[in-house]
């Protein structure tokens, strides 16, 4: 569903699909169609995994503390 951070981990039609919060139907539609169609389900999980290493590694997260320490520290 559409909620709060969720549009960060999600490109909707790329990574997944965002549905509106409560609307059930909406949500049915979206696994229905990611179960019946294997090469989207494949395409989506790669990309989810792609943007997930880009965003969410080790390496960036560090570098962005370390940013943040550089930032603190020149005050």
């Amino acid at each position: 569903s559409n909620l709060a951070g969720t549009a960060e981990l999600i490109n909707s039609g790329t990574t997944g699909f965002l549905v509106p919060p409560n609307d059930p139907d909406q949500l049915a539609k979206a696994i229905i169609e990611i179960l019946n169609d294997k090469d989207l389900a494949q395409k989506f999980g790669q990309a989810g995994y792609e943007q997930a290493c880009e965003k969410f590694s080790a390496e960036k997260n560090c570098q962005q503390i370390m940013g943040i320490y550089d930032q603190i520290l020149q005050i």
